[in-house]
C-alpha cells in the first residue's frame, strides 16, 4: 500500500471492543509484522477464556506466507472444536486475493465486518526477536502451512527445511 507520499507501508494497529480486540492490518501484513501480531494474540487470548480477538483484513494490500502461517497457528491454538475467538474480517473477494492458493479461506473462521465498535487505535509493538527465535518463528509458520496441505504444501515444506538447515547447520 502506499501512502499519500508514495511510500510503502505496513501498519498494524489494535483497537478495544466490548468482547475483546480488534488487529486491523494496513498495507501489508509480513514475517516483519507476524511476531508482534502472535505477541499480542497470545496475550489477550490466554487473559481470559471469553476474549474474542479479530484480525480485519479490509485495508490490507499483501500477506507473506509467514504472515499466513502465523495466522493459522494462532487460529491452532485459539479455536479448538470449531470456536471461533479467533477470526478474520474482510470482504470474500479480499480474503480470496490475500490468501490466493492457500485455501485458508476454508479454514480461518471469518466475518465480513470486523465487530465492535473502535474508540481509539494504538499501534501493536514490533516483537523483538533474535536471529534464532525469528528463525523458528519462520519454520513454525512454514509447517503450518505446509500441513493446510494444497498446491504450495511441498514448497512451504522446502522453505522451513531451508531456513531450518541455515539455522542449525549442525543438523545436516
Amino acid at each position: 500500500m502506499r501512502s499519500a507520499k508514495g511510500t510503502a507501508h505496513s501498519v498494524l494497529e489494535v483497537g478495544r471492543t466490548n468482547d475483546g480486540f480488534v488487529i486491523r492490518v494496513e498495507g501489508r501484513g509480513s514475517m516483519h509484522e507476524s511476531p508482534g501480531l502472535r505477541a499480542f494474540v497470545i496475550q489477550a487470548l490466554e487473559t481470559a477464556s471469553t476474549v474474542r480477538l479479530t484480525v480485519d483484513l479490509s485495508e490490507c494490500e499483501y500477506l507473506d506466507s509467514t504472515f499466513l502461517g502465523c495466522l493459522v497457528g494462532l487460529h491452532s491454538k485459539f479455536n479448538p472444536g470449531g470456536s471461533h475467538r479467533l477470526q478474520v474480517a474482510g470482504s470474500d473477494d479480499k480474503l480470496r486475493e490475500l490468501f490466493g492458493p492457500s485455501g485458508l479461506q476454508r479454514i480461518l473462521p471469518r466475518t465480513t465486518c470486523a465487530d465492535g465498535a473502535v474508540n481509539e487505535w494504538l499501534a501493536v509493538p514490533a516483537a523483538d526477536l533474535d536471529r534464532d527465535e525469528l528463525g523458528r518463528h519462520l519454520i513454525d509458520c512454514h509447517r503450518r502451512l505446509a500441513a493446510v496441505g494444497g498446491p504450495q504444501a511441498e514448497t512451504f515444506a522446502a522453505i522451513a527445511d531451508q531456513i531450518e538447515s541455515e539455522i542449525s547447520p549442525a543438523r545436516r
